[in-house]
């Protein structure tokens, strides 16, 4: 049973990037994708964490506080940027990634305008998933769109036409069943949300009361969820039913986490981006080796 394995992580190595904060982290292919959001910048990095490309998007693509804010991956060499907008449209830049003979290089595919103040973005099953908190008026709301921005169907209400989110939101994953995970900010709250076949609306699944700003989904064992709160990074139980909130406190993070990945090989690992300070922040990558412990059971049944 899954209540007989234990999960730990053990502090690894750092690397450190300077000035700025992480606000997204991208594993594709044999690369690691990071977004600074404070310098505009998009770094790529092998899986040894040496450096192959960066690139620093100018205030002519972004626009008038514009800001990056997101990754998706859209194929096996293909993955989004999200621009959010503030006051004007959200931009989503579609990348090719090629690598010949260490030669990193991206090329833009397609430019999607989105509406302004789109916070996050997913990709499953040939849609991307955006999440939008408006300013003033409505609450916030989920898009589902084509490939080409087309508008889909858009998530606001539940089956009982009550608002299913606050102003605040955040889709943090949708895995290949459509069970959407979104983080409500303001109502401290990840919410589990079930896209229901015959009638396109979303049902609630499960809750949990915490501020989740970031999720590592791994293969077939729990998710980790970077939260705001003391106790940091906490382990979300594959059946999406309970969490374990003693798994990476933030105290043994040393700064405010902003962003996580999960790193299957060579070994597991967890890659959780932190900044420190208040007026010239510092960030850094934290590396964790996974450890799981198994007791009377199959350990191959609870691979991270």
């Amino acid at each position: 049973m899954d209540t007989k394995t234990q999960y730990s992580a053990k502090f690894a190595e750092e690397k450190r990037f300077g000035n700025g904060e992480i606000s997204a982290l991208l594993l594709l292919c044999d690369f690691v994708l990071i977004i600074n959001r404070k310098r505009h910048r998009l770094v790529i990095l092998s899986k040894e964490m040496e450096e192959k490309a960066e690139f620093t998007f100018s205030l002519t693509q972004r626009g008038l506080f514009g800001s990056l804010d997101d990754m998706a991956k859209v194929s096996q060499s293909r993955f989004a940027v999200l621009c959010t907008g503030r006051f004007s449209a959200s931009k989503c830049w579609i990348y090719e990634l090629k690598d010949d003979q260490g030669s990193t290089t991206i090329s833009m595919v397609e430019e999607i305008l989105l509406e302004k103040r789109c916070t996050s973005i997913c990709f499953q099953r040939e849609s991307f998933f955006a999440s939008f908190s408006p300013l003033v008026g409505s609450h916030g709301f989920i898009r589902q769109k084509n490939l080409h921005g087309s508008n889909v169907r858009k998530f606001v209400n539940d089956v009982d036409n009550e608002s299913l989110f606050g102003k605040n939101v955040l889709i943090l994953h949708v895995d290949s069943e459509f069970i959407m995970f979104v983080g409500d900010v303001k109502r401290k709250e990840l919410q589990v949300l079930k896209k229901d076949n015959e009638c396109e609306l979303l049902t609630k699944e499960t809750s949990h009361r915490y501020r989740v700003l970031d999720i590592a989904v791994s293969n077939r064992g729990p998710s980790y969820l970077l939260t705001d709160s003391s106790d940091g990074i906490v382990l979300l139980h594959r059946d999406r039913k309970w969490t374990f909130n003693n798994f990476l406190p933030k105290s043994e993070i040393r700064g405010t986490p902003t962003a996580v990945a999960y790193v299957k090989s060579p070994k597991p690992r967890l890659v959780v981006a932190v900044s420190s300070g208040s007026i010239c922040k510092k960030t850094k990558l934290l590396f964790f080796d996974l450890i799981e412990t198994t007791s009377g059971a199959d350990a191959s049944d609870f691979e991270p």
